[in-house]
């Protein structure tokens, strides 16, 4: 309710020309959301949930070989 009792004073506040030549006009939270959740934030959730790594693997393979340890035994290889 709020929201459309700012919306009335944020158009009233303003010339009517000036208003027109801003394209300056109160749209609800509500009608934002309904163009916006299907348009962009499930798409793009869409797309995070199919580039994320389940937690156990990430834990798997940043244990199995720390790089430390890697450089160190190929460094052992080398000739001294």
């Amino acid at each position: 309710m709020w929201e459309y009792i700012f919306g009335t004073l944020l158009e009233r506040a303003l010339d009517p020309h000036e208003r027109h030549k801003l394209g300056a006009h109160y749209t609800p939270r509500a009608y934002v959301e309904r163009l916006v959740q299907p348009t962009i934030i499930e798409p793009l959730r869409a797309e995070w949930e199919a580039v994320q790594v389940p937690p156990c693997s990430w834990r798997r393979r940043a244990t199995s070989a720390a790089p430390s340890a890697r450089w160190s035994a190929s460094r052992s290889a080398l000739p001294t």
